[in-house]
């Protein structure tokens, strides 16, 4: 699939975009183990808010060139605004590689370090090679990390980050997943198959469905639960709803979703689509919306229920019968 190339060679930061949507940014200091300063991090915030808010962008691929994802920040670097703006700083950084609605997928092999572990722990995917390795040594230099703590927190929970901090030491791709740092280890061979998967899945979603599902869990992690939040939560899910069964024309949504599914070959995938619409609209909480903007709405869309149910229900039917005929199709009968 041919890339288009969006920065020169040189960039301390490569950039690409495919046909797909799938933007790839590349650490380009091999020579520094590419290890960031504020060149870089200017780079990478800067693209990072631009591909958010492109809808061409569907995913968003960070990896490095070279031996090394990244060594963390540069000793001695310059890591100064030189306009008088404000600088971005890594925590910044993160803030940004953590908002943007896109899926973002990490890429790691060589040295994961410092400030590095803070970015991909604002990933949603971390995929590591077996010979990558990763350390949070600040209080080996000297001082804590301060902000970035509130990143790690996140990624691997208060238990294993105590040791990992408070000691300074190195830590395998091994342990990394089981600590909860990264989701996925490869063997290096494997590497590029294994990412381009991931990547594969994620395309398989719903790009506003996605954007809507991370904006909730960056709200709600550690967040407790209560009737308010519920009913809130439930109240913006009819009004979704409400707009999806009632697009002009219908099953159009059925078409945009199952047909990449099927497509794809994923037929039990597209039946638990099915099945899941049919859930979402039998299953109510019992949970009154506390705003009477939406008390109306709520109605409607309860009135809707059972036509479309049924609607539901049919379609599954079918689905089956396409399911059956095509495994037969295919010799699997």
């Amino acid at each position: 699939m041919t890339d288009q190339i969006l920065s020169t060679p040189l960039a301390p930061l490569l950039t690409a975009l495919d046909s797909r949507g799938v933007a790839t940014l590349v650490f380009n200091r091999p020579e520094k183990g590419n290890s960031y300063n504020q060149a870089l991090l200017d780079a990478l915030h800067q693209e990072f808010t631009r591909l958010g808010a492109d809808p061409a962008v569907r995913v968003i691929v960070l990896r490095g060139t070279g031996k090394h994802f990244s060594a963390g920040a540069e000793v001695g670097g310059e890591h100064g605004a030189a306009d008088g703006k404000p600088k971005v700083t890594i925590p910044s950084l993160c803030l940004a590689v953590d908002g943007t609605p896109k899926p973002v997928v990490a890429f790691v092999h060589g040295a994961c370090i410092g400030g590095a572990v803070a970015m991909i722990s604002c990933c949603d995917i971390v995929i590591a090679t077996e010979i990558a390795f990763f350390s949070m040594p600040e209080v080996r230099l000297g001082f804590a990390p301060g902000p970035l703590i509130a990143f790690f927190l996140r990624a691997m929970g208060a238990r294993s980050l105590r040791r990992y901090l408070l000691s300074g030491e190195r830590f395998t791709a091994a342990e990394a997943l089981r600590i909860g740092l990264i989701h996925q280890l490869c063997p290096v061979q494997d590497g590029e198959a294994v990412l381009s998967k991931a990547i594969d899945e994620v395309l398989q979603a719903g790009p506003n469905a996605t954007a809507h599902a991370k904006g909730l869990l960056r709200r709600l992690t550690n967040v407790p639960i209560s009737p308010e939040l519920l009913a809130e939560l439930q109240a913006d899910f009819d009004q979704r709803l409400y707009r999806l069964l009632n697009e002009p024309e219908p099953l159009a949504w059925w078409q945009r979703w199952l047909r990449p599914l099927l497509a794809h070959k994923s037929v039990p995938l597209a039946a638990a689509a099915c099945l899941l619409v049919v859930v979402g609209l039998v299953m109510r909480p019992g949970v009154q919306s506390a705003e009477p903007a939406h008390v109306a709405q709520r109605q409607q869309v309860q009135t809707l229920q059972a036509d479309q149910v049924e609607h539901a229900l049919d379609d599954i039917e079918m689905l089956g019968d396409f399911t059956r005929s095509a495994r037969a199709d295919a010799g699997e009968l």
